[in-house]
């Protein structure tokens, strides 16, 4: 681990973040069309399970059309698959629209950052690689960054689901 008092705590210089600034660009998610509903359900028909499962589905027809049984094993089959891609088409999608509304609600903001010596407050598209974020309990991280001193949780959930820091 590395610590603050070895570090240089002045941070980086003016000339040092329009280096980086040019170099690596701004500190933006880049902006991707809205998830299209259908684009989501389609892709759920490109797992392996499901295509097995749809081929399951042509032979049980073709076997039950043979020998004049009735569809009941095709109908369940058909059944299962609804389920399994209408779950996973609903989670997926909400995740997706959970993930576009905080980005919209995300913004820019001001973030505690050691610049030229001092203790400054910058705007989070202005943050760049190298810069000394000062990070505080209950604030959203504004972008990549490795922790140099102290622990830290990450609260993810509105991204991955998983209700653990």
């Amino acid at each position: 681990m590395i610590y603050l008092s070895e570090v240089n705590k002045k941070g980086l210089t003016l000339k040092e973040v329009e280096e980086s600034r040019r170099k690596n660009g701004k500190n933006e998610i880049p902006v991707k069309d809205p998830v299209k509903w259908w684009s989501l359900l389609l892709e759920k028909f490109e797992d392996s399970i499901i295509q097995l499962l749809l081929m399951a589905v042509v032979f049980s027809v073709i076997g039950a059309v043979l020998t004049h049984e009735p569809l009941y094993d095709c109908i369940g089959i058909i059944m299962a698959v609804g389920l399994a891609v209408g779950i996973g088409f609903a989670n997926e999608f909400s995740a997706a629209k959970k993930f576009e509304k905080q980005n919209q609600l995300s913004g820019d903001f001001k973030v505690p950052v050691y610049r030229d010596g001092c203790l400054t407050q910058v705007l989070k598209s202005e943050l760049v690689v190298g810069d000394l974020v000062v990070l505080e309990s209950g604030m959203e991280i504004p972008a990549d960054c490795k922790v140099i001193e102290g622990e830290c949780q990450v609260d993810e959930s509105a991204v991955t689901g998983e209700n653990v820091p």
